[in-house]
């Protein structure tokens, strides 16, 4: 959609949007509000730092040196089959 508005490119999101959601296996809140964001990111944040206070030194490095070998797209489900196009 080259030289598409803003508003276009956001249409046409939109009517693809619940697709893309199920090919990638994903799914985000349809009633988004603040109160809920803040409870998310307060979990999140809880998480983070039990994760760091437990992990141990040797894990941490094993992790730092097998991270370029692991695979990242997992989450792009069915997404990731789909050829890629060139970004010019």
């Amino acid at each position: 959609m080259v030289g598409a508005t803003p508003e276009q490119l956001l249409r046409a999101h939109l009517t693809e949007r619940d697709d893309i959601a199920r090919r990638g296996d994903f799914h985000w809140d349809k009633q988004p509000t603040m109160e809920k964001y803040l409870v998310e990111e307060n979990s999140f944040q809880t998480h983070v730092q039990s994760v760091i206070k437990n992990w141990k030194t040797i894990p941490i490095v094993f992790h730092l040196l097998t991270y370029k070998y692991k695979k990242h797209d997992w989450w792009l489900g069915e997404l990731k089959n789909f050829p890629k196009t060139d970004k010019k």
